[in-house]
């Protein structure tokens, strides 16, 4: 019943799931979500309006607790695998550079959605329980986030990174179909690296 209301054929929901702004979330075919999904397509905030787009790939795989929220773009890929206590955004809440920063006096469940920037998750990444993913960032195809990891940034396809911030450890050699560790002067850290364009989300 789920899947069709929410045109998601051959979605297997666990319980206790949370889905926010269901109309801004667009579902691939045979998604499965063990428990605790918390997916939130954030519509307004403070009498603040926003344009959420969540895009969940073919054959995704949830584990449990998984959230992701966004403001404006989230894209998964396919055959994406999402290990346990995971939190992806597009956004944060306050401002903490530039004019009119927020304060610590300022609750911050008062304070402000700001936009960080899209993610993109492309296709065949594994995340690692507890990583946390935020925007802008951009996620190769067939990259490791090691769990506990903290993204931000663009991740080269076919590399593994860990850490917090996260760095590369690991990239995937095709000639020896074997992963090896960068050479030097080669990729680095993630953070910080450039920013996807929101026109590279899917519609």
């Amino acid at each position: 019943m789920a899947a069709r209301s929410l045109g998601a054929p051959g979605l297997q929901l666990g319980p206790g799931c949370e889905l926010i702004g269901v109309r801004h979330i667009r579902w691939g075919r045979d998604v499965s979500v063990r428990s605790g999904l918390w997916l939130e397509a954030v519509t307004s905030y403070r009498a603040v309006e926003f344009e959420p787009r969540i895009v969940i790939g073919n054959r995704v795989s949830f584990s449990h607790g998984v959230h992701l929220s966004a403001i404006e773009a989230i894209s998964v890929g396919d055959d994406v695998l999402f290990g346990s206590l995971i939190f992806v955004a597009d956004h944060q809440h306050g401002t903490y550079s530039g004019t009119a920063q927020s304060t610590p006096d300022e609750p911050p469940s008062n304070r402000p959605l700001v936009l960080r920037g899209p993610v993109v998750i492309e296709d065949n990444v594994w995340i690692g329980d507890g990583a946390h993913i935020l925007g802008p960032a951009r996620i190769g195809r067939g990259a490791v986030i090691g769990a506990h990891a903290v993204v931000r940034g663009d991740v080269p396809a076919g590399a593994m990174v860990a850490g917090a911030p996260a760095v590369v450890v690991r990239v995937f050699d095709g000639a020896t179909a074997t992963w090896i560790r960068p050479i030097r002067g080669g990729p680095g850290p993630v953070a910080g690296a450039a920013a996807p364009q929101a026109s590279s989300i899917p519609s």
